[in-house]
């Protein structure tokens, strides 16, 4: 089936939205032929179903279901079935995909350029939307208004508030996009007005070098998920440093932030990757086991005495007093900064850097 006629962008819709099995159960497959066996007491376990009733109801009502293309410039339409047949033999379920599926999962036909093969594989339900229209636009910066994205992603009056559009749809789908799309976005809000309260105008996207690795970004956010405040410009900050600097150098950055930052940690971050911090290693290690808390503090007294060109500006020190087994923690001075990692009943940790951050 050859469309390169059509003129314009094919619009994709479904004629019934998957269920979230569904999505799953085709993203787990490697759909390479266009017929596929599995067990059915896998399929039951895996999914959660408690007969062959229910195995049938699942597949009756994935056969159900159609992909739509449609371009009204072209006056076309096309009803494409997502699966062509099923049977149950004994203890395997066969079930067979249209050629057009099939085809669609295989690299340079025309329905892969489509993107229907990772529009089957979201797992958000309106991924595909949002993917549609950043794909069909030629240009890298997108804005969508407020108004425009609750219509895209049908979410209507639903969410009142814009931080929950954000943390209940929008990330989420952006990272659907990233692991299952290939399509890295970053964007931004855009304000009324530079104070806090400023309505929420609308977003802006940016489509970002697809070189950079699907996984790191999303394992990086989850990292530091329960720290960040601003979702949208911390996630901005780490994908773009992944693209500009590597994997590597992020990472490095991110977990000296997670394990020094005592304040604000959206700040921290920001001034670790504008190069105002600088990442360094301790210029001393101490490795002691200490009998006390007291013990500890004592040593910790003496260094800092050496080191400091300010001894009187201890009283941070009292803060030793609450470390369990296992903790850390950050001991700031004018002019020296240590991490402590304390172990009752083994080998403790000192590490001391200059103040120079």
């Amino acid at each position: 089936m050859k469309l390169n006629f059509l003129k314009t962008n094919i619009n994709i819709d479904f004629s019934k939205y998957l269920s979230k099995k569904e999505r799953e159960f085709i993203k787990s497959l490697d759909i390479k032929e266009k017929t596929i066996t599995i067990s059915l007491e896998k399929f039951i376990k895996d999914y959660n179903l408690v007969s062959e009733d229910e195995v049938i109801k699942f597949f009756t009502s994935l056969l159900n279901k159609y992909i739509i293309l449609s371009s009204k410039p072209d006056n076309y339409i096309s009803y494409i079935s997502i699966l062509q047949s099923f049977q149950i033999i004994e203890d395997k379920i066969t079930f067979t995909f249209s050629d057009e599926i099939l085809s669609s999962f295989k690299k340079e036909t025309y329905f892969e350029k489509l993107g229907i093969n990772k529009i089957l594989t979201f797992e958000e339900k309106f991924s595909y939307k949002l993917f549609q229209y950043l794909k069909h636009r030629s240009e890298n910066i997108i804005f969508i208004s407020l108004e425009d994205l609750r219509e895209l992603l049908e979410i209507k009056e639903s969410y009142k508030r814009f931080y929950d559009i954000e943390k209940n749809i929008l990330l989420p789908i952006l990272k659907d996009l990233n692991e299952n799309g290939n399509m890295y976005i970053t964007y931004n809000k855009n304000k009324s007005g530079e104070y806090k309260t400023a309505r929420i105008l609308g977003v802006t996207f940016k489509k970002e070098n697809s070189d950079i690795k699907n996984s790191a970004i999303n394992e990086i956010m989850q990292l530091i998920s329960h720290k960040i405040n601003d979702f949208s410009e911390i996630y901005n900050l780490i994908i773009n440093n992944l693209s500009e600097h590597g994997e590597e150098y992020v990472r490095e950055n991110v977990e000296f932030a997670l394990n020094n930052s005592s304040g604000n940690f959206d700040i921290y971050l920001k001034k670790l990757f504008n190069r105002e911090l600088i990442v360094k290693k301790p210029y001393l290690t101490i490795k002691k086991k200490f009998k006390s808390l007291f013990d500890l503090h004592m040593e910790v007294l003496k260094i800092a005495q050496k080191e400091s060109d300010y001894p009187s500006n201890l009283k941070f020190l009292i803060k030793i007093y609450s470390l369990k087994d296992g903790d850390s923690i950050i001991c700031d001075g004018k002019d020296i900064y240590l991490k402590i990692t304390y172990s009752k009943n083994s080998i403790s940790l000192i590490e001391i850097f200059h103040q120079d951050i």
